[in-house]
């Protein structure tokens, strides 16, 4: 094999690819990356068994191939090259074994695994294929996935649960997550002719790579849906992962039908308040009490050793006193989805389930929905 490429490219690709191969590897081989060319293309491919990320790039190939070696080692090379220089990779085991990386005055010979021990995924045919606007699915993924559970012991709660429900005058694709303190889904109109397919569980570290995949992409995606795995296809990259295995749990039961309480306020000043207020609250429990009262909804915290802190945010509000009980992460993890400037705190008692949803005059009405589980902050 013997082929040039621009340092830019190569090290952009090896980027995609760090975040499946993981460094510390009982199995040598999933620290390398596969490399292999044909044509004008060179494709490459990092696995960890679970998922596996896989990137072409045009080259100038000189003679075909394939091998593997040290993702670590040639993403730094790549790194450190001169901006712009022009890569050239030579693999010739009848010569040398070892993989020749050069570029300006520097030389590098690399240690190599046969192409032919990589764990290249064998996937079925693919029933399900969903053509999705790459910001809208970037969106929906972002808004649930702070929601996903961390907890081993409920696996089947590690990821976002992907599917299609019927709801108004139309049918919506909506990712749901949630844990024992808090559940988020958002949700965009399902794309006309979308086939219907079982919902599946996406793994939490999938979706993270999807994410970071989406960032700042615009134009079509296509997701690609089996009843074990998952392909996102974007651009010249996709990645394609195992599914988790399970049913999700019905997680509409804590959503009230209907709340006698519903207060519009403003997101960025409840979210600064909560991360000013919480400063004294302590490492560990991080709680913070919301209070809301005749045209006002405070913030508190009072901490045994440090203190206590509280500010007030101004509301159309006169109804009873009501106080309801936190972590302030949780609070402004799901301030954080929405990019309203107004968001709706909808309540029925200080020990039940509250929402946050934006207003139904905002863009986002109807796409996004956090229900946050209140607990005991004493004092």
């Amino acid at each position: 094999m013997k082929l040039t490429l621009e340092q830019a490219a190569l090290h952009k690709a090896l980027g995609r690819i760090g975040g499946v191969v993981e460094r510390a590897q009982t199995i040598p081989i999933l620290g390398n990356v596969l490399i292999a060319a044909e044509g004008d293309i060179v494709t490459l491919s990092g696995s960890n068994l679970d998922m596996e990320t896989v990137v072409h790039l045009p080259a100038s190939v000189e003679r075909p191939g394939a091998m593997t070696v040290s993702a670590a080692t040639i993403t730094d090379i790549a790194r450190n090259a001169p901006n712009g220089a022009e890569i050239m990779l030579e693999h010739d085991p009848a010569a040398d074994p070892r993989l020749m990386v050069m570029f300006a005055r520097s030389r590098y010979q690399l240690a190599v695994l046969p192409a032919s021990d990589f764990p290249v995924r064998d996937d079925p045919a693919w029933p399900n294929t969903l053509e999705l606007d790459a910001r809208e699915l970037r969106a929906i993924l972002g808004r649930s996935a702070f929601a996903a559970s961390t907890d081993e012991t409920r696996y089947y709660l590690n990821g976002v649960y992907l599917h299609v429900v019927a709801e108004g005058n139309g049918s919506w694709l909506r990712a749901a997550a949630a844990d024992t303190t808090r559940l988020a889904y958002a949700q965009i109109r399902a794309p006309e002719g979308m086939p219907v397919f079982p919902g599946v569980i996406l793994p939490r570290k999938t979706v993270a790579e999807f994410m970071k995949l989406l960032d700042n992409r615009v134009g079509g995606v296509a997701l690609q849906l089996s009843r074990t795995a998952v392909r996102l296809t974007a651009g010249d990259v996709s990645i394609a992962s195992k599914l988790v295995d399970g049913d999700y749990p019905d997680y509409t039961r804590p959503i009230a039908p209907t709340f006698a309480i519903s207060i519009s306020f403003d997101r960025l000043a409840l979210a600064g308040a909560v991360r000013r207020v919480a400063l004294i609250s302590g490492e560990k429990e991080r709680g913070v009490k919301l209070t809301l009262d005749q045209g006002a909804l405070a913030v508190s915290v009072r901490n045994m050793e440090a203190g206590q802190a509280a500010e007030e945010i101004a509301i159309d509000y006169d109804g009873p006193r009501l106080e309801l009980g936190f972590n302030a992460r949780i609070i402004l993890e799901a301030l954080d989805q929405s990019e309203a400037d107004r968001l709706l705190l909808r309540a029925n008692g200080g020990r039940d389930p509250i929402a946050i949803t934006p207003e139904p005059d905002d863009a986002e009405a109807g796409l996004m929905l956090s229900i946050l589980s209140p607990r005991i902050v004493h004092g």
